[in-house]
């Protein structure tokens, strides 16, 4: 069953997904268990998917979890303490299926080129910081692509995340809790 990531039923979801959030639940996350099922839906179908922002990859892990072709591209600073042994732990069962790319987005997207098909998105929050990323995304991805990010406040306007997607991405949609999709 394929559920419409641009209106996505939180219940089918849930449970299309419950044995992958089942399989993650011992890694933390600020992500919530529908956001986190929204994801596996939405890398479904893909292949090789841009990740900015990590942590210690519960969300790269719930993707390639749902797809076992999919191959994911994580750039994060794992600039706290031990999340960048924590993450490459933690994802070690999927071998070379995740790469971790270790810098400041704005600074390695821009050396970063290939065949990507998505992205998501979940570094920094500040509105700079994500103007940067979806420029750079623009850059690396073809037009048409569906982009995805999380931390989209409807009721903050004027929080980074919300206000930058806002500006360049008229075409988003809030999808799921504080998860984002548009159309490059």
């Amino acid at each position: 069953m394929t559920i419409d990531i641009w209106n996505p039923n939180r219940e089918a979801l849930l449970e299309k997904y419950k044995h992958v959030l089942h399989d993650a639940r011992r890694l933390f996350s600020w992500t919530t268990g529908a956001e986190l099922a929204w994801l596996a839906e939405y890398s479904s179908g893909k292949q090789d998917l841009i990740e900015i922002g990590s942590y210690i990859g519960k969300s790269a892990y719930v993707m390639m979890a749902a797809n076992p072709k999919l191959r994911v591209y994580s750039f994060d600073t794992w600039d706290d303490e031990g999340t960048d042994e924590e993450i490459k732990f933690n994802l070690r069962s999927f071998g070379k299926r995740w790469k971790g790319v270790k810098g400041n987005s704005a600074e390695t997207l821009k050396e970063t080129s290939g065949d990507f098909d998505s992205a998501f998105t979940d570094g920094g929050h500040l509105y700079a910081d994500v103007v940067s990323d979806i420029t750079n995304l623009r850059r690396i991805l073809p037009k048409g692509t569906v982009i995805a990010g999380h931390d989209y406040r409807a009721d903050l306007p004027e929080d980074g995340v919300t206000k930058a997607v806002r500006e360049l991405l008229p075409n988003h949609k809030n999808v799921i809790d504080s998860i984002w999709v548009a159309t490059l």
